[in-house]
């Protein structure tokens, strides 16, 4: 990694925190749908920041699991995550086919307990980019 892709990817880490902060407001707001959406956009950019800075290839609309797959390729601690990638994916597969119940538009289709996860989950992959960078 290279410095101006080193600098990249700090930008991109700066604002993929940001935008797990608001996720996290969201969630506190009882906005789970919100929640998961802020924080899914995080660790996909995240993921993909890292991978360009690694001079890695990969497509716009690759699923997660092989983003992390093509990770694992420049750093092997992306591997124990790609479990979390596969659940992480399945969720986000089941919340972009739910189609909400007429005359409930308030409904959230992400519930508490979901959204945490997704959360705790972009936690995860941000600490470990912060940790590669201090490497560096």
């Amino acid at each position: 990694m290279g410095i101006s892709e080193e600098i990249e990817l700090k930008k991109i880490l700066s604002q993929a925190e940001k935008d797990l902060l608001k996720a996290e407001k969201h969630f506190d707001a009882s906005r789970y749908d919100l929640a998961c959406h802020l924080s899914e956009k995080a660790v996909e950019e995240i993921i993909k920041g890292f991978l360009k800075s690694e001079g890695i290839a990969f497509f716009t609309n690759q699923p997660l699991p092989t983003l992390f797959q093509k990770a694992s390729t420049a750093d092997k601690r992306f591997s124990s995550m790609e479990t979390f990638a596969f659940t992480f994916e399945q969720f986000r597969k089941k919340t972009s086919t739910e189609k909400p119940e007429k005359n409930d538009s308030e409904r959230e289709s992400s519930t508490k307990t979901e959204a945490m996860n997704v959360i705790n989950f972009a936690h995860k992959i941000i600490g470990l980019v912060k940790q590669i960078l201090k490497e560096y």
